[in-house]
């Protein structure tokens, strides 16, 4: 295994502990389901993919196929987002989107 997927499957376990102790935030993220989330990391070039199910996340390292939808920005950018996710929607995160916005959304 390499240290990308080391880490996507760190980040899906501890995404995972996070949901599982607001079980109604998995139920809102039913419209994600089968959606796939590319996170681009910039200045580390690295990007995850976010692929949610009806049990949580699955997060990948690397995907071949189509990308619904793509965030790209720090990891400073991101911790904000996690910390407020309403800055996402105020448009206060330095995050560039591209695809469909309404998975961004959600």
């Amino acid at each position: 295994m390499d240290v990308a997927q080391a880490f996507a499957d760190m980040l899906e376990g501890a995404g995972n502990r996070v949901l599982a102790l607001d079980p109604q935030t998995l139920a809102r993220s039913a419209p994600l389901r089968g959606k796939v989330i590319g996170v681009e990391l910039l200045g580390v070039g690295q990007t995850f993919y976010v692929c949610p199910d009806r049990h949580g996340l699955r997060i990948r390292s690397g995907w071949d196929g189509a990308v619904d939808v793509r965030l790209r920005g720090s990891p400073l950018a991101f911790a904000g987002i996690l910390r407020d996710p309403r800055s996402m929607r105020a448009g206060a995160a330095s995050i560039a989107v591209t695809g469909d916005a309404d998975v961004a959304e959600e």
